[in-house]
């Protein structure tokens, strides 16, 4: 039989509260990242392509970061590790690889409707 879980009354609201805070921060770590490949001409081809892989880089990477906060915020509110099941993997990471493909779809639909544009 299961141990059951308990923890302190506060500690949903302590996740949230981490986590919130934990988001801006590795999407602002992200825009960094992003930003400085882009400055040093990291991934950097030419025409159009060059502006989508830093958008994917900094999709891919801030939704790699926000899984890793959830689960580092979740550790330090409740006291345990998640138990990470093959769903649990699957499904953030099925998330961040469809947000890639929608954003990065919407980015060449906008350019060829509408001409070329900085993002």
């Amino acid at each position: 039989m299961p141990e059951p879980r308990s923890f302190h009354p506060a500690a949903p609201w302590i996740w949230s509260a981490l986590t919130l805070v934990g988001l801006a921060g590795s999407a602002v770590v992200a825009f960094v990242v992003a930003g400085a490949s882009a400055a040093w001409g990291l991934g950097r081809v030419q025409g159009d392509l060059g502006l989508r892989l830093d958008l994917a880089l900094f999709l891919a990477l801030a939704g790699v970061l926000g899984i890793l906060v959830v689960c580092l915020s979740g550790r330090v509110a409740f006291g345990r590790w998640m138990t990470v099941t093959r769903r649990s993997i699957v499904v953030p990471a099925t998330g961040v690889v469809l947000a890639l493909a929608v954003e990065l779809t919407l980015h060449e639909w906008a350019r060829r409707s509408y001409g070329y544009y900085d993002v």
